[in-house]
């Protein structure tokens, strides 16, 4: 069992501690597991997954709180089953870790705006849900959403996974960029490159239904 916590953007720890690598070089290695929870009660069950399987398994999980501790035991997960938290016919959003209730808090927002997206909670970067092609082929566009770097992460799994069937022209991904970040507020720093919930549901919308028109200003 390898348990990676400060997966993602961690914070004021330093510029050296953000975890936005891990899912690159985790899914790269043949027959290990990959998961990431979305909240306190999914790493517990994906614990009591790993120590049930005969096999290495990597769990990622970001710092931070908890609303409340968990309560226990819990049941271990089906190893990569996703879970459709939402659904939606214009849009699919396949997010991971804590990303998925961001993704979740943009789907509320697109719900106002008219649009109507499923969100689903990819707790198993490695292996992939093989119900993805189903989700693909009912929505007209896919989206991924993850902390880490877009090289090689979470969401090339998904083109990988789509690509054989002709789908991969579907997806876009959101995912932070193939650099070095500075130290900084993780939410200031997930803002900046689009991954809360308001720059998530621009992404979609704008995927959607085109660019977002701009205000003019008077006189322009």
């Amino acid at each position: 069992m390898f348990i990676i916590d400060r997966a993602g953007v961690t914070g004021p720890d330093g510029a050296s501690h953000h975890g936005i690598f891990d899912l690159s070089y985790l899914r790269m290695i043949p027959n290990l597991k990959v998961a990431a929870p979305k909240d306190a009660t999914e790493l517990c069950a994906l614990l009591e997954t790993a120590l049930a399987h005969d096999g290495p398994i990597a769990i990622r999980y970001p710092k931070g709180p908890v609303p409340a501790t968990p309560d226990l035991p819990v049941e271990p997960l089906p190893i990569g089953r996703w879970e459709e938290v939402r659904k939606g016919g214009d849009a699919v959003i396949f997010a991971v870790g804590r990303m998925v209730e961001v993704a979740g808090e943009a789907a509320e927002r697109l719900e106002m705006q008219g649009l109507s997206c499923a969100v689903v909670n990819a707790r198993w970067i490695k292996p992939v849900d093989p119900r993805i092609v189903d989700w693909a082929r009912s929505h007209p566009h896919v989206l991924t959403v993850e902390d880490n770097v877009g090289s090689g992460g979470f969401g090339g799994a998904v083109l990988e996974a789509l690509a054989p069937h002709g789908l991969a022209g579907r997806v876009r991904t959101i995912a932070l960029p193939d650099q070095f970040l500075p130290q900084g507020k993780a939410s200031d720093i997930l803002k900046e490159h689009g991954l809360d919930a308001a720059g998530i549901a621009r992404t979609v919308y704008e995927a959607v239904r085109g660019p977002v028109p701009t205000e003019k200003t008077e006189g322009g």
